[in-house]
């Protein structure tokens, strides 16, 4: 699933965008123009993802035009299917999109939509317009009870978006990890207090998501801290490590306590212990001696380094 991070916007648009091409594409398959759905999001995407959809009156024109030409021409069979050139289901296998009409659906759009409409990201306004405008399209009569039953996760997610944003203003996503110095010390140290906010935030779970979707969020969240400045900051790996733990994720929580250790901090005696003593009660007692014979390694090999350090 995509965007579990308030930053989701321009990865559900692209969804989107792509999901209403492929249903429209084997809409005109079949030689019909009923039933085309709008690009949902319109110039929003332009300069981004391409053009936008076009109108249904527009690909109606094209449609009759084509036929004409292929008439002038002869009648023969337009290998295309009659589809206008420049439309997507030009670039797709006639066998292939039996399949792909399947995978976007209507009910696939909607389910999507109303995911996004779940999550906590920039823009939630432009997304509940175009979502209340395409199922009164689509259904009139269903469509006030679609949107009906949707606007208080609609209304609960847009005033949880504002105090995300307000935790997320405090870190910079693009801050790239980098080892703790003395010269650091005090802004790494006020960076991983931001992201332990966040983190806290998000296991409070404020939207009431089940149990999947918190996982799914928590644990996006806790990669974007490691990634985004924390990778050097051993409670971040903890904190990652009991989450899964806690969620029954335990040979998930072992392997990205070890990934941490290898990549990051291989001289962390903590993070050490902590892996081996894991090991050792999954009953791994042989990888747990190897995580010991790590400790003391790493120990010997800060020994030498600094012998003040003994």
């Amino acid at each position: 699933e995509v965007g579990a991070t308030p930053q989701s916007f321009d990865l559900y648009a692209a969804l989107l965008s792509l999901l209403v091409r492929i249903y429209n594409s084997a809409l005109l398959q079949s030689g019909t123009t009923e039933g085309l759905l709008l690009d949902p999001f319109g110039p929003l995407s332009v300069g981004k993802f391409g053009r936008p959809l076009r109108s249904r009156e527009d690909i109606a024109d094209r449609l009759s035009r084509a036929a004409r030409e292929s008439e002038s021409k002869g009648g023969g069979e337009d290998p295309t299917g009659g589809l206008p050139e420049g439309l997507p289901a030009n670039e797709v296998e006639r066998d292939e999109l039996g399949m792909l009409k399947a995978e976007a659906s209507v009910n696939d759009i909607r389910r999507r939509t109303q995911m996004w409409l779940s999550t906590p990201c920039g823009a939630l306004d432009k997304v509940w317009g175009a979502y209340c405008q395409f199922e009164k399209n689509l259904n009139k009569q269903l469509a006030s009870r679609l949107i009906a039953e949707c606007e208080p996760v609609y209304q609960a997610a847009g005033a949880i978006t504002r105090e995300v944003q307000g935790l997320y203003s405090k870190v910079d996503m693009l801050r790239p990890s980098v080892p703790i110095t003395a010269d650091n010390a005090a802004n790494q140290k006020s960076l991983r207090e931001s992201w332990e906010a966040i983190i806290a935030f998000e296991k409070d779970n404020p939207m009431q998501l089940a149990e999947a979707s918190l996982v799914q969020r928590v644990m996006t969240t806790l990669q974007s801290a490691v990634m985004c400045g924390c990778a050097y900051h051993p409670d971040i790996w903890l904190t990652f490590l009991h989450f899964l733990n806690k969620h029954q994720m335990r040979d998930k929580a072992i392997e990205c306590l070890r990934r941490g250790i290898e990549l990051f901090l291989p001289h962390d005696e903590l993070l050490r212990l902590v892996l081996a003593d894991s090991l050792e009660e999954q009953g791994d007692l042989e990888g747990a001696l190897q995580a010991y014979e790590g400790l003391m390694q790493s120990v010997l090999v800060l020994h030498d380094e600094d012998p003040s350090a003994a």
